[in-house]
């Protein structure tokens, strides 16, 4: 079992937590298990760096979400 912090952003308010999870888990995974279902509106950024939805959550990762800006 692996530990990771998740950081979800939206507005100004955000939601931080420690999540225990098992081998395998992907960020698609993660994010799924907490609500966000539509992951192309969101960034996603791992140990500060931009990252893909299949990527393998490692023990100690620290994920941030933020949506993603539109605007002209």
């Amino acid at each position: 079992m692996k530990s990771v912090k998740l950081e979800i952003f939206a507005g100004s308010e955000s939601i931080v937590k420690e999540i225990n999870l098992d081998d395998d888990k992907t960020v698609r995974d993660l994010l799924t298990e907490n609500g966000i279902d539509e992951i192309n509106e969101y960034i996603v950024i791992i140990n500060g760096v931009n990252t893909f939805d299949s990527y393998i959550l490692q023990h100690g990762d620290r994920v941030k979400v933020f949506p993603a800006m539109s605007g002209g």
